[in-house]
């Protein structure tokens, strides 16, 4: 009880303070913001774009949306102190609304003021209750949920559910409610009902199933959900927390922001990304690598080799170096037809080949090197020794497959026309341009056999009919002999 009185006193000093800020907002006008403390930022990324939201600010020092993007600014950069009271100052601003105090939960709860946390959410509830916001509801089902008061969650989750619907996480977290309040008979019929196993969450309900049905005493049911359960907690769809998370602005999450672009392939938000890092940071090798990349795929080869050209000159042996140039010569030999470039590529291939005869970046420059030059023959033989050297890679196969097939060179080229029907029988064509190498060959009975295997749907029916036919007619030829 002095516990819960406690938090009531601090509650009622918050809503002092938020008071008298509303005093200051309608008689004399918003004041300034809090900022951070001198010397609390130190990330020039970070610094650079408080200022920018700052001066946001004081341009429209009335409005709601630039203080609350301050606020989380300084909240998703854990600037907790200065978050704090920008959210309490902003609380005033905009009368009933719930956005400031559930930011201000949230930031409570993540530094351990779990109770005080409970309490300002509560607020947030309450000014959400006439609109269609339900966050706040299920975050305080979730929050009294955690802190073991599960009959109170259960009425903050129902409001929730009222607004939102049938959200599976929040019928799980229902269901959740209703075993830890001791209603696991409720729990169940509610699953049943709702036909919650039957949602992406399926492997969760059979948890929380198990966990009633064990509660009722029902072994078998408890069993029999539990081989189909997944303990992992469903997350809310909390959008106004991703909408937090984005906030993060300082030159580690750049770094990151620029990874995950990459790796999404999304070139051109990529290069921004660098653009921006390069207002704060030198290049690196690595972020000029990067970029060099990016342009590269972003349909600027010439870029992309001027920067890897100007590397070089730092580090002329640098195979990495050597074949992300080589990559670029090919790009330029290929949009501007300019085999100048593909013939400096292959150069380069070769003599890191010399180097290493299994690298297979090199091999892979030099088979597409070859084909612009258009010497098919010799990038066959480049797929076969890569694939020789790299036994467990499947890429040299498949290369050395589809130029088989362009340029209908069965004859010599048995080994790898094998090598890929064995390694994926389901292959489309690699069956059948098997059959055409065994017939140019003169192995017909071999053929035959193999030919009667490839009864797979997946083949394709225009060269295995090529391949029947082939076959049929080097059988006629032969029998007339």
């Amino acid at each position: 009880m002095r516990n819960n009185d406690w938090f009531r006193w601090l509650l009622m000093i918050v809503l002092a303070v938020i008071a008298v800020y509303y005093f200051l907002f309608k008689a004399q006008g918003a004041p300034p913001p809090p900022t951070p403390p001198p010397g609390a930022v130190k990330d020039a990324l970070l610094q650079a774009t408080i200022q920018g939201q700052l001066d946001r600010v004081a341009k429209e020092p009335n409005k709601f949306d630039p203080r609350l993007k301050l606020c989380m600014l300084y909240d998703a950069n854990q600037l907790n102190v200065v978050a704090e009271e920008c959210y309490v100052q902003l609380s005033g601003l905009l009368e009933n609304h719930p956005r400031a105090w559930y930011q201000l939960a949230l930031l409570q709860e993540r530094t351990d003021r779990e109770m005080q946390a409970i309490e300002t959410m509560k607020i947030a509830a309450s000014n959400a209750a006439n609109t269609e916001i339900a966050l706040p509801h299920w975050q305080i089902g979730r929050m009294l949920l955690d802190s073991g008061r599960a009959p109170e969650a259960l009425e903050y989750l129902k409001q929730a559910q009222e607004k939102l619907g049938n959200q599976p996480a929040l019928m799980a977290a229902i269901m959740r409610a209703h075993i830890d309040a001791g209603q696991p008979e409720v729990a169940v019929q509610f699953a049943q009902q709702n036909e919650l196993v039957k949602t992406p969450l399926g492997p969760y309900i059979h948890q929380l199933l198990a966990e009633a049905h064990s509660e009722l005493g029902n072994t078998v049911e408890a069993d029999q959900a539990m081989q189909l359960a997944d303990s992992r907690t469903p997350a809310m769809n909390d959008s106004w927390t991703i909408e937090l998370m984005q906030m993060r602005y300082d030159l580690p999450s750049l770094k990151m922001r620029i990874a995950a672009a990459i790796q999404q392939q999304k070139w051109e938000v990529a290069l921004r990304f660098l653009d921006e890092l390069a207002r704060y940071e030198q290049p690196t090798r690595d972020t000029r690598l990067q970029k060099a990349g990016c342009l590269l795929q972003a349909g600027s080869p010439e870029e992309a080799d001027a920067i890897l050209g100007d590397l070089l000159t730092q580090a002329p042996d640098d195979s990495a170096l050597l074949i992300a140039k080589a990559n670029a010569q090919l790009e330029i030999a290929n949009q501007r037809q300019d085999m100048t470039r593909a013939a400096q590529a292959l150069e380069t291939s070769e003599k890191l080949l010399e180097i290493d005869g299994t690298d297979l970046n090199a091999y892979f420059v030099n088979i597409r090197a070859l084909i612009l030059l258009n010497r098919q023959l010799e990038a066959i033989n480049s797929c076969r020794a890569a694939w020789k050297t790299n036994p467990d890679q499947p890429t040299p196969v498949l290369m050395a497959c589809n130029l088989i097939q362009a340029n209908q060179l069965w004859k010599d080229n048995e080994d790898m026309l094998r090598a890929m029907a064995q390694k994926n029988p389901r292959h489309p064509t690699a069956g059948s341009m098997l059959v055409l190498s065994l017939v140019e060959n003169g192995r017909l009975q071999e053929a035959g056999i193999f030919l009667d295997s490839l009864t797979d749907p997946n083949h394709d029916g225009t060269l295995l009919n090529r391949a029947r036919e082939a076959h049929a007619a080097a059988v006629a030829g032969q029998d007339q002999d």
